[in-house]
C-alpha cells in the first residue's frame, strides 16, 4: 500500500468506535467472556462499511467527532441508541466466523475449548445470516427514525442510495426496504 493510500485509509477509517464491545455483547446477549480485542476490529469495520453509508458521511463524521471530543449531546446520544441495534448485529454477523477460527503462524485454525463442542460451518453460516437479517431490519428502523426526525439531524442525507433490503436467502422477513419507506 502506498503512503498516499495509507494516509487516505487512516483518514477514512477512524479508530474511534461508536459503541464498545461490552455494549454490543450486552445488546445481543452474547457471553461477556469474549475479549474486546476480537470484537473491536469488527466494530470499526462494520461502522464504516454499514453505518457510515446508511446515515451519510457528514452525520457519521460529526458523530465520530463528538465521541472523540467527548461532546455528546442529547440528540447524538439518542442517535447512538438508534444505531446500536443495527451495528450490534452487523458486528455479530461478521464476528461469528472469526470467533471460531484464528489465524496463527501455521495458518487458519479452528479454536475449540475442552468443554465446548464446535459448531458446523453450516451452523455458523446460518447464525451469521440470522444476525445479518436482524441487522438489516434494525437498519431499516434506523432510516425510518432518521427520516421522521430529520429536523434534529440536518447532516443526515435522506437521498442516500444504500438499499438495506438485500435478499440474502434467509426465510426471515427483514422489514421494509429503504426505498419502500418513502
Amino acid at each position: 500500500m502506498t503512503l498516499l493510500k495509507k494516509r487516505l485509509y487512516n483518514k477514512i477509517m477512524t479508530n474511534t468506535l461508536l459503541l464498545t464491545a461490552d455494549q454490543i455483547l450486552d445488546f445481543v446477549g452474547a457471553s461477556e467472556h469474549i475479549e474486546e480485542m476480537y470484537l473491536n476490529p469488527h466494530i470499526r469495520n462494520q461502522q464504516y462499511l454499514e453505518i457510515r453509508p446508511l446515515i451519510g458521511v457528514p452525520l457519521f463524521d460529526y458523530l465520530v467527532g463528538c465521541i472523540e471530543t467527548d461532546t455528546l449531546s442529547g440528540t447524538t446520544e439518542t442517535l447512538l441508541e438508534h444505531i446500536r441495534p443495527a451495528l450490534s448485529y452487523y458486528v455479530l454477523a461478521a464476528a461469528y466466523y472469526d470467533l471460531s477460527y484464528k489465524i496463527t503462524r501455521k495458518g487458519i485454525m479452528r479454536q475449540v475449548d475442552d468443554a465446548a463442542e464446535a459448531p458446523s460451518d453450516a451452523m455458523i453460516s446460518m447464525k451469521a445470516q440470522q444476525a445479518r437479517d436482524l441487522a438489516t431490519s434494525f437498519a431499516n428502523d434506523l432510516i425510518a427514525w432518521l427520516e421522521d426526525n430529520a429536523a434534529s439531524y440536518p447532516l443526515y442525507k435522506s437521498d442516500c442510495t444504500v438499499d438495506t433490503k438485500k435478499r440474502t436467502g434467509s426465510p426471515i422477513f427483514t422489514g421494509y426496504s429503504r426505498k419502500s419507506l418513502r
